[in-house]
């Protein structure tokens, strides 16, 4: 263990200069910066450094896993590339490897293969999805003509109410303009009485 002697001093001290030598890509007073914190060679590469001749240098390579390719071994290689799944799935991705996620009543490795159960149950389903909404449908329209029916004839009966209130003079006008006009299915209360005179000799 080092002791500071009497001819030192803490101001002394703290005047010894160092310098840290930092190994590549590592940066900083104390190498504390590092340019890849994942590391160079990502994805379980691994580093190699052959020399190079030509340069008189070494060279830093990645010699990649099966599955990933580039400088650091950053990229996925993909394995969809021009597999269809038959026209009836769609193609997943993995490392050195696919797989298929099939369609609908759709299987086996390459979703090839119908399925007849499901095919049946899927046409099923969308018929009786398409006769619920028909069956909808008709129950609102048929609300729909019992709410207007209900108010034309409301409408009939008060007109046919306010018709009978008229004195005679001006039912007859009425029923005139209407003729005239060539209305002829107009609601007129014709089964009301006339009056009849009569002279006593």
């Amino acid at each position: 263990m080092f002791k500071w002697g009497k001819s030192y001093s803490h101001q002394e001290s703290s005047q010894i200069n160092y310098h840290c030598i930092c190994p590549n890509h590592i940066s900083g007073d104390h190498c504390q910066h590092s340019q890849y914190p994942f590391g160079y060679c990502i994805n379980g590469g691994n580093l190699i450094s052959p020399f190079d001749n030509l340069n008189n240098k070494l060279i830093e390579q990645c010699l990649c896993t099966q599955g990933f390719q580039g400088h650091h071994c950053e990229d996925n290689i993909g394995d969809c590339i021009n597999i269809r799944c038959s026209n009836h799935g769609i193609c997943q991705d993995g490392i050195n490897t696919y797989s298929f996620s099939c369609f609908d009543g759709f299987y086996r490795n390459q979703c090839e293969q119908t399925n007849i159960e499901a095919m049946s149950l899927q046409v099923a389903s969308k018929s009786f999805a398409t006769v619920a909404i028909l069956l909808i449908a008709s129950i609102a329209g048929l609300f729909f003509a019992s709410d207007i029916h209900a108010y034309l004839t409301r409408k009939k009966r008060k007109i046919s109410y306010r018709l009978t209130k008229l004195p005679r003079a001006s039912l007859e006008i009425f029923e005139n303009s209407v003729l005239l006009l060539g209305f002829g299915d107009a609601p007129i209360d014709r089964g009301r009485k006339t009056r009849t005179t009569t002279k006593v000799k």
